[in-house]
């Protein structure tokens, strides 16, 4: 099946003002079936552990039973609420239990003939007991036959390399745990985890998460059928490694500390634009033209003082230099890998001394076929001492970043050009201002540009090497970025490129376009309203007057966010009033109908289909999931890479923001790259908030913003710049950034009861059934020994809140959902330890289960959903608020709050309504 590109840059728009669904959609899926979690599971030993729990509850229940009338009574005469004869020693006919029956009381075990008592009850007490008995033997049976079916299943996949390599690239401590033969409960809980996070999470990273893509089918295309092509999860067209980022934060460093680079920096400010408060006068020289070199010699300071300035006022966040990556790009080590051979930095301008051209310095005599050089690796695995196994709760690197497709290299402010048709790369090219001047450089401490050259090539052979030389490429990339061996913490990174290609038309088309955002409307009502009931807030502490916003920011930050709680509270209420038997609560025509934003709203859903395949959707009718919500658009270079057309769908994504976003200034707030993916930057200005962006020359500095606050309304401004500003992005949950940004749209805040059903508007599942269960009631599975204790302990946890075989877990520390199948006795035991970490758990049923996944292989099931991106201009199709007058250069102006224009729509700072409430 071809997929040919559906749509314009217009999206999918309905009416003026509505929801525009971006054509291209990301396709996230598990690498693993969902049989390899299921393959944990001790299925007849969880079914007789039931039995046993079963008629434990009945005997409790006849133990609770008072005797007939005509039988002796208690003493004290009879007992309305039931003789409980396993905790009295006293017998029914006035006289002392003996204590071998009290102990067979207490243990639910059959009773002696002569027990006194009524001779009926003992009959039924005895029968029942007896059937107890034999579930437990049951039991006992079948734990044994189970457990050896599962260790059966962990061996094949222990040594199926594609599991390995998964493992490597996620658990680096965990896999040379296993190669070196470590085994033990602790051990198998952590390959459990691993396993079901494999198998149950839609994670792009490693070569277990492909990535793949969707195209929604137009609506003016009648007859689009949906449905798509694989090739299967184990075939990656292409596969690229990239390092963590504390390497090239690592590698950095070195440059900082690097006489033959030091003196070629060019730096420049990065958070503020004019005189930095309390900065060194260092930082008032760099204006992103002159060289360190240069401003050494212009200030008379020397190289050796400069340069630890420069350091110094890096490592504050106060200046950047040519030479650091942007956050935004893809491969930051790629990116400095090209300018540094533009510098003619050796040795990426010419082979190491005494090394053969292309070999990496280090590489072994005799190494065999496939191992990099500057690696070792023995028989048993990679040199070395091992490495502590991960915790259960240590991050497993869950991003992926690749080549840097779509974004355009601009130059930096100063940036001296080669002349015109005179290609980079040698020395006779590079300006004599920039070029490194020369250094001694010892084998014991190889220079930054070796470093970066071996860290180049160990990666470009990374992916497909086997999972032993893999680990002992990531020892050696770890040793050249100065970080201690095995630590366990991933340091390479992969993203894997899919086969999967999906055309969403016909029924799901249709439910994408017009289903999902009426609960899109909800939640982004919200979300203003909580957007203005905290710009409210923000301006009554700060009162009426101009603040630069440093000072806001100081002033408020004690402010936390003030939500709106229409919806939360209308939820809450009928949440409360729905049967605790109810497992669904439709919100169809319980719910106001939503006001407009007054502000554009960019997000990204995480859409889950709950049907066998996509033939099989019905409108209206098959559960359409929102499992997440981003309040940003995640159609990104990083997530496009693989994509055959990746430039085209950047520059839809960028023409359907600007229509989203005309009349507003939006100010994108790029934070520090975490070890995830890049964070995005759309078009517009940037503001370098602990990151920094691709192109410096649309930046705004933070001393050149400021808010003008009435003490009703605050209103974000920048110097220069005629509209206000609202902030985008920028990870920052904060009551002025939540006051000054763009609606921040979330899924919906429920309130703290033990049961939620399951939340549905129609067909689409705004939140799935949970439960929240106190860490008190875990307390048996942590007292549990053995897996039948384990699967006992968790079938009475079921019994008693009424919980669902299958289930996603998760604690305030913990917020990453960990799949629990409670018939395998090693996630169970996981679930305790996670419980002992919490006071509550909140558990979530899963939807979609195996059964309901469309993404097939043969007779293999895969997770997967859908990343799709929406749009949603503000209340009226043109926007329009009188300019304000450009600020000069020097200060603030006063006042100057824009009024609405004649006929234009809201202004992007609303006055709170008359009685508006959160």
């Amino acid at each position: 099946m071809d997929i040919e590109r559906a749509g314009s840059g217009a999206g999918e728009r309905v009416g003026e003002g509505s929801w525009t669904l971006l054509p291209a959609v990301v396709v996230r899926s598990a690498g693993f079936p969902w049989e390899s979690v299921l393959s944990l599971a001790c299925i007849r030993a969880a079914q007789a552990a039931e039995s046993v729990v079963h008629l434990e509850r009945q005997a409790l229940r006849l133990l609770a039973t008072p005797p007939l009338r005509d039988s002796p009574a208690p003493p004290g005469g009879p007992c309305e609420s039931g003789w409980d004869a396993a905790a009295t020693s006293v017998g029914p006919g006035g006289g002392r239990l003996l204590r071998a029956v009290r102990s067979r009381l207490r243990d639910l075990r059959p009773l002696p003939p002569d027990t006194p008592g009524s001779g009926d009850w003992l009959a039924d007490w005895n029968k029942l007991t007896h059937l107890l008995e034999e579930a437990r033997a049951t039991l006992a049976g079948a734990v044994g036959e189970d457990a050896a079916a599962v260790r059966a299943a962990v061996a094949a996949m222990v040594a199926d390399e594609r599991f390995l390599d998964a493992l490597v690239c996620s658990s680096p401590g965990l896999y040379r745990e296993l190669r070196h033969g470590a085994k033990g409960g602790k051990i198998r809980r952590q390959l459990a985890s691993h396993v079901q996070r494999l198998a149950a999470a839609t994670e792009t990273a490693g070569c277990f998460g492909p990535v793949g893509y969707a195209a929604v089918a137009p609506g003016a295309v009648p007859g689009v059928v949906p449905g798509y092509v694989w090739d299967g999860p184990e075939v990656s067209p292409r596969r690229v490694a990239f390092p963590a980022a504390r390497v090239a934060e690592a590698v950095q460093q070195r440059i900082l500390t690097d006489p033959v680079l030091v003196a070629g920096l060019v730096p420049r400010r990065r958070t503020w634009a004019g005189p930095v408060p309390d900065g060194a006068a260092f930082v008032a020289w760099c204006d992103g033209r002159r060289t360190v070199a240069e401003i050494a010699a212009e200030t008379g300071i020397g190289m050796e003082r400069a340069a630890a300035a420069l350091a110094v006022a890096v490592r504050r966040g106060l200046l950047v230099h040519d030479l650091c990556p942007p956050d935004t790009v893809c491969d930051p080590l790629g990116w400095l890998r090209d300018r540094l051979a533009a510098r003619a930095v050796p040795p990426l301008a010419s082979a190491p001394d005494g090394a053969p051209d292309g070999a990496p310095d280090g590489a072994p005599d005799g190494a065999p076929d496939g191992v990099p050089g500057g690696v070792r690796v023995c028989a048993g695995g990679p040199t070395g001492p091992p490495g502590g196994p991960d915790d259960d709760d240590a991050p497993c690197g869950s991003s992926a970043a690749g080549a840097d497709q779509g974004i355009t290299d601009v130059p930096e402010p100063g940036l001296r050009s080669l002349p015109p048709g005179v290609v980079g790369g040698g020395a006779a090219e590079v300006p004599a201002q920039r070029r490194p001047a020369a250094g001694a450089r010892t084998a014991s401490e190889p220079s930054v540009g070796r470093r970066v050259g071996e860290i180049s090539a160990l990666l470009e052979q990374y992916p497909g090497a086997s999972p032993d030389v893999k680990a002992a490429v990531q020892r050696r990339i770890e040793a050249l970025a100065g970080g201690g061996p095995g630590d366990g913490r991933v340091v390479v990174h992969e993203a894997a490129a899919g086969t999967l290609r999906v055309t969403l038309g016909g029924a799901l088309a249709a439910d994408l376009r017009d289903r999902v955002p009426r609960v899109l409307d909800l939640l982004a009502d919200e979300a203003d309203l909580t957007r203005r009931l905290t710009n409210r807030l923000v301006a009554g502490r700060l009162g009426p007057g101009t603040f630069a916003l440093a000072d806001a920011l100081r002033t408020t930050a004690e402010l936390g966010v003030e939500h709106g709680d229409c919806l939360t509270g209308r939820l809450a209420s009928l949440i409360r009033e729905t049967p605790e038997s109810a497992d669904v609560l439709d919100l169809a025509g319980l719910l106001d109908d939503p006001d407009p934003p007054a502000a554009p709203v960019l997000c990204t859903a995480d859409l889950l289909v709950a049907a066998s395949s996509l033939e099989a959707y019905e409108p209206g009718v098959t559960p359409l999931v929102l499992g997440g919500l981003h309040d940003t658009v995640l159609l990104t270079p990083w997530s496009l890479q693989f994509h055959e057309d990746a430039a085209e769908c950047l520059a839809e994504r960028d023409a359907a923001v600007r229509r989203a976003l005309s009349g507003f200034t939006v100010l994108n707030v790029v934070p520090r790259r975490s070890e995830s993916t890049p964070p995005p930057e759309l078009p517009g200005p940037v503001l370098e908030l602990g990151g920094v962006a691709a192109d410096p020359r649309r930046r705004i500095g933070l001393d050149e913003l400021y808010v003008h606050s009435d003490g009703r309304r605050a209103i974000l401004h920048a110097k220069g710049v005629e509209e206000p500003l609202l902030f985008h992005h920028g990870e920052h949950v904060t009551a002025l950034h939540t006051a000054l940004a763009l609606p921040m749209i979330r899924l919906p805040r429920l309130p703290a009861v033990p049961h939620v059903p399951r939340l549905t508007l129609g067909n689409i599942v705004i939140s799935r059934r949970r439960w929240s269960v106190g860490r008190t009631s875990f307390e048996g599975l942590g007292q549990a020994a053995g897996d039948g204790e384990l699967l006992l302990a968790m079938a009475r946890l079921r019994e008693s809140h009424g919980l669902p075989v299958t289930f996603f877990a998760a604690s305030a520390r913990r917020r990453r959902p960990f799949y629990v199948d409670t018939r395998s006795p090693a996630l169970v035991e996981a679930l305790g330890r996670l419980a002992a970490t919490a006071e509550r758990l909140t558990l979530t049923e899963v939807l979609p289960g195996p059964e309901e996944c469309w993404l097939r292989d043969g007779e293999r099931r895969f997770a997967a959903e859908l990343r799709c991106a929406y749009l949603r201009p503000a209340a009226s199709g043109q926007v329009g608020t009188r300019p304000v007058p450009a600020l000069p250069r020097g200060g603030a102006r006063p006042g100057g709050v824009p009024r609405r224009t004649e006929g234009g729509a809201p202004h992007p700072y609303p006055y709170p309504r008359p009685g508006e409430r959160g």
